[in-house]
């Protein structure tokens, strides 16, 4: 009866929180324990005792069965606080305070219609690339594109760029490649634009940015085509506005010239007057002269 009421129940107990505890120890769950089973023990030795009206165990024994609970409970804590998953938390904190930030190093290119970002992880493209970098936190506007990624170690690289034109938001994407580098495609807003360069103006120009060659080669004759159809548009628009102006100047010089003739008209017409009027005064003279005579 006594192992049946006690020592059974607790080994189950045992052996089912050392197996969880195995499970924790590699990794396969982040859950914290409760003690539930142990609290069962506890809370069925002390209904037995009551309802048995008597004590099953000796005191002595039943102290050494309670403490044994408690070191249960201390040895919880301990595989807890030295988890895998704890201990990953506690490793990444600390190399989040010790990262080194980085300004990456890209190179970049456009075809008619898209932009490319090529970056490299690492502050210029010539030295190494750092490996396994992973995002932690992207960014992108219709003008602004900036991250921050790091290694999981010992490196952050944070970037921050404020476009030539707006790009279509919706449409962006990227991708990480296998030797520390990460793509991105933007595609323009304004495909009928060639960008001079990609930063905004006004804005202070990348260090570390370079042509993408490459890619710049295979669509260079398209860009070209492109500037030649933007340059007409341009110089259309140019024929249309000198057109719009002519015709305006004109305008404007045959309204001064109808002005003048008006004025013209105007002053004559008052010397008319004034001589008429003078004209009146001289016959009126005549003929007080004449009466006078």
């Amino acid at each position: 009866m006594f192992f049946n009421s006690f020592l059974l129940p607790f080994l189950l107990c045992l052996s089912s929180f050392l197996v969880t505890q195995v499970d924790i120890t590699l990794g396969a769950t982040d859950e914290s324990l409760t003690f539930c089973d142990l609290a069962v023990f506890e809370d069925k030795m002390k209904k037995d005792s009551n309802q048995s009206g008597s004590e099953l165990l000796p005191a002595e024994e039943k102290g050494r069965l309670l403490q044994l609970v408690d070191k249960v409970k201390i040895l919880e804590g301990h595989f807890l606080k030295n988890s895998i998953p704890e201990k990953n938390r506690i490793a990444q904190n600390a190399n989040a305070k010790e990262r080194t930030i980085i300004v990456p190093a890209f190179e970049w290119a456009q075809s008619p219609d898209l932009i490319f970002i090529n970056f490299k992880f690492s502050h210029r493209l010539s030295a190494p690339a750092t490996l396994n970098v992973v995002e932690e936190k992207v960014n992108i506007t219709n003008s602004v594109i900036s991250f921050v990624m790091h290694n999981n170690k010992d490196k952050e690289f944070r970037f921050r760029l404020d476009l030539w034109k707006d790009i279509k938001v919706d449409e962006v994407s990227y991708s990480f490649g296998s030797v520390g580098r990460c793509t991105f495609t933007l595609p323009k807003k304004d495909s009928s634009v060639v960008w001079p360069r990609i930063y905004a103006a006004g804005a202070k120009k990348p260090a570390n940015m370079h042509l993408w060659y490459a890619v710049h080669e295979k669509y260079e004759d398209k860009l070209e085509e492109l500037k030649e159809n933007s340059g007409k548009g341009k110089d259309e628009e140019k024929d249309k506005d000198s057109e719009t102006k002519t015709t305006d100047s004109e305008s404007q010089g045959d309204m001064k010239k109808e002005k003048k003739d008006k004025v013209d008209d105007k002053q004559e017409k008052q010397k008319e007057d004034d001589d008429t009027k003078k004209s009146k005064i001289t016959d009126t003279s005549e003929i007080v002269k004449s009466r006078e005579m």
